[in-house]
C-alpha cells in the first residue's frame, strides 16, 4: 500500500508543470495582440469550468478517482474506459510535438538548420522519449522528484525570464515586430478562420485534472486538492498570456517556428542586452522544464488503462506491473505506438504542419474525453457525499457545466478548418472526422466482449501482490 504523501506545494508544481509549459507559446505567439481574447474566452468557456468540475469530482469519498471512475461512475464501465481510451490516446499524437519541441530547441540552438532535419527530430525525440519511459520503471517516487526540479529550474525561471524581457523590451520602447502590430486585440468574431486559434490556446490549458491521480497523497485532499487547483489556474493563466505576448513582441509571423520560437525570441532578447552567452543555459533550463512536462504525462493516463485492465475490460495480461508497481505492458505498448507516430510526423512537408495536425488531433480526442467528464459531472452533481461543491446550487452546476461544454463543442468545431490556406478544407476535414471515428471505434471493439460481471476479486499478474499502483491507491486520471 502507499504510504509516501506529497505536500501542497509539490502538487502545486506537479499540476503547474503538467499544464503549463513554454513549448506552446511560439504556436499561440502566431496570433499576436489577440492571445489575451483568445485565453479569457478559454478561461470563461473551458479552464475554469474544467477546474471547478475536475475539484468537486475529486473530492468524492473512496479511493476510486480520476476520469476513468468518474466516467464509470454515471455512465457504466464501458463508458469510463472509452474516457480513459480518449485521454491515453490525445497523448500518443501529443507526445512527437514535445519530443520535437524538445530536440528542436536543443537543435536551433547549435545550429538552425538542425531543427529542421527530419533524421535528427527523429532519432533525437525517440532516444528522448525512451529515456524518460526507462526513468519511470523505477516508478512515481522517484518521478515526482524529478518533475518538482523541472518544474522549478526548467519552467517557472525561464517562463518568468521570459516574460522579464518581454516587459523590458516594451517599457524600452523598441519596436514590435508584425506579429503585434498586424492584429487586433479583438478579432472578427464572424470571420470563423480566426478562430483556429482556439485549438492551440485550449491544448495549452488541457491537462489540469491529471493531479487527480495523487489527490489521495496529500493531507486533507479534500480541502488542499481544490485550493492546490484553484492556485495552479491563476499561475497558469497569467504566465502563458504574458510569455507568449514576449514572444509575439519580437519574431515576425512569417518567421516563427513551432518548434524553435522559444530559442528564436531568446536571441533577439539576450543580444540586444548583450547576453548572447546566456543563451544556452536557457535552452537547457527550456529543454529540462519540457522533459517534466513529458515525464509528468508519461504514466498518468497508463494508470487508468490499468484500472480498466483489472476490472477486465482488456486483457489481464495487461495488468503485468513490476516491483515497483508500474504497468510495464502498457508502457512497452506505449513505446511502441509513440515510436510509429514520430516516424509518421518526418514525413510531412514542413515540421509546422505535422506539430499542428498532431495538436489539431490530440485537442479533437482530447475534447471529446471533457465532454464525458461534463457529462458525468451532471449526472453526479446531487450526490450528498462531496466535501468540496462548487458554489451557488444545481443551477450554477448546470451553468459551468454548460459552458464547458460549449467550449469544447467549439474546440472541436473550428478544429476541422486548416491552419494553411494552401490546404483543401473538404479533404483536411474528412481525415481529421476519419482519424476520430477510427480511434472512437477502437474501445467499442473492445469492449463488445466484456464479461457481463466485473472482475472485482482477480489479482493483477504482477511481480508485487500489493504493489506501488494497488488497487487501493490508484485513482486513474
Amino acid at each position: 500500500m502507499l504510504t509516501s504523501s506529497i505536500s501542497i506545494i509539490s502538487l502545486i508544481l506537479m499540476t503547474v508543470s503538467a499544464v503549463d509549459n513554454i513549448r506552446n507559446l511560439s504556436s499561440i505567439a502566431l496570433f499576436g495582440k489577440q492571445i489575451p481574447f483568445f485565453y479569457i474566452f478559454a478561461s470563461l468557456f473551458f479552464f475554469i469550468p474544467c477546474a471547478l468540475v475536475s475539484a468537486q469530482l475529486s473530492s468524492l469519498p473512496g479511493n476510486e478517482n480520476g476520469i476513468y471512475h468518474w466516467v464509470k461512475r454515471a455512465f457504466g464501465p464501458r463508458v469510463g474506459f472509452t474516457a480513459v481510451w480518449l485521454q491515453w490516446t490525445e497523448n500518443l499524437f501529443w507526445y512527437p510535438t514535445l519530443l520535437t519541441f524538445i530536440v528542436g530547441t536543443l537543435g536551433h540552438w547549435i545550429s538552425p538548420e538542425l531543427s529542421l532535419q527530419s533524421n535528427y527530430l527523429l532519432t533525437s525525440s525517440l532516444v528522448c522519449f525512451y529515456g524518460i519511459s526507462l526513468l519511470n520503471l523505477y516508478g512515481l517516487k522517484l518521478s515526482a522528484i524529478v518533475s518538482n526540479l523541472c518544474a522549478v529550474f526548467g519552467l517557472i525561471l525561464p517562463m518568468f525570464l521570459i516574460i522579464g524581457l518581454g516587459a523590458h523590451w516594451y517599457l524600452s520602447g523598441k519596436p514590435l515586430s508584425n506579429t503585434i502590430t498586424h492584429t487586433a486585440f479583438i478579432p472578427n468574431l464572424f470571420d470563423f478562420n480566426v478562430w483556429v486559434a482556439l485549438t492551440s490556446v485550449i491544448m495549452s490549458l488541457c491537462g489540469i485534472e491529471i493531479t487527480t491521480a495523487h489527490v489521495k497523497r496529500i493531507s486533507h485532499p479534500q480541502k488542499n486538492y481544490p485550493r492546490a487547483l484553484l492556485i495552479s489556474t491563476f499561475i497558469i493563466l497569467v504566465t502563458l498570456i504574458l510569455a507568449s505576448l514576449s514572444i509575439a513582441a519580437v519574431v515576425p509571423s512569417n518567421e516563427l517556428s513551432f518548434v524553435s520560437g522559444i530559442v528564436q525570441s531568446l536571441e533577439v532578447f539576450l543580444k540586444e542586452n548583450g547576453l548572447l552567452g546566456l543563451l544556452k543555459y536557457f535552452v537547457f533550463a527550456a529543454v529540462i522544464g519540457s522533459l517534466g512536462t513529458l515525464n509528468n504525462w508519461l504514466i498518468a493516463p497508463i494508470q487508468g488503462l490499468q484500472e480498466a485492465a483489472k476490472e477486465g475490460l482488456l486483457p489481464k495480461v495487461l495488468n503485468t506491473t513490476n516491483q515497483q508497481g508500474v504497468p510495464v505492458s502498457f508502457l512497452l505498448i506505449q513505446m511502441v505506438v509513440v515510436t510509429l507516430l514520430v516516424i509518421l510526423f518526418s514525413f510531412f512537408p514542413t515540421v509546422n504542419s505535422a506539430y499542428w495536425f498532431m495538436t489539431v488531433i490530440a485537442s479533437q480526442l482530447y475534447m471529446i474525453m471533457y465532454l464525458l467528464m461534463f457529462f458525468a459531472f451532471i449526472k453526479l452533481k446531487n450526490e450528498s457525499h462531496y466535501t468540496f461543491k462548487i458554489p451557488g446550487g444545481n443551477k450554477i452546476h448546470l451553468i459551468i457545466a454548460g459552458l464547458g461544454i460549449f467550449g469544447c463543442f467549439m474546440t472541436i468545431l473550428v478544429g476541422f478548418i486548416p491552419l494553411q490556406d494552401n490546404l483543401n478544407p473538404g479533404y483536411y476535414g474528412l481525415t481529421i472526422f476519419g482519424i476520430l471515428a477510427f480511434l472512437l471505434l477502437i474501445p467499442q471493439i473492445l469492449c463488445f466482449k466484456k464479461r457481463d460481471r466485473v472482475i472485482q476479486e482477480e489479482k493483477p499478474v504482477s511481480l508485487k501482490t500489493l504493489s506501488y499502483y494497488d488497487t487501493s491507491d490508484t485513482f486513474g486520471v
